[in-house]
């Protein structure tokens, strides 16, 4: 489901994984999202009232959207943090989401905020069809601009 997947790789050796996931039909509340995060890092759940202290508005291809970022420790124990943006457009959700080490994920983060900055939505580009089994998104993101 992944429309694209990055992964930077720290000199200690731990990685951070970034992906983008396109989800038709703009998948729930942006709480649900935020309390599945926090419950990935071991958090408590937020209210949908506190959920607005949590974001941080990024533009991403021309439009705001809103960026979570939870820290925690994942199941092992281990520091972990989880940076995502979401951004809703023409029916579908798009998910962009990094996750790892909470140190390695933290020294990203600025990197990351400006790689969002930097996206723009386009015509596809030759070759990077989806599968005939793969629902419409409409809007695709031919034109993935910036790195990761």
């Amino acid at each position: 489901m992944r429309a694209a997947s990055f992964r930077v790789v720290g000199p200690d050796g731990k990685a951070v994984d970034i992906g983008v996931v396109p989800m038709p039909g703009m998948m729930g509340r942006d709480v649900d999202n935020v309390n599945r995060w926090r419950a990935a890092v071991m958090l408590p759940a937020v209210k949908e009232e506190d959920l607005a202290k949590l974001a941080e508005s990024v533009p991403v291809a021309g439009q705001m959207a809103q960026v979570y970022d939870q820290a925690g420790e994942d199941a092992a124990g281990d520091k972990s943090r989880i940076v995502a943006a979401v951004l809703r457009r023409e029916g579908v959700a798009w998910f962009f989401k990094m996750t790892g080490d909470a140190v390695q994920v933290a020294g990203q983060k600025p990197a990351f905020i400006e790689w969002l900055k930097s996206l723009a939505f386009g015509p596809a580009v030759a070759g990077s069809e989806l599968p005939p089994s793969h629902p419409p998104i409409g809007g695709g993101m031919g034109a993935m601009g910036g790195g990761g």
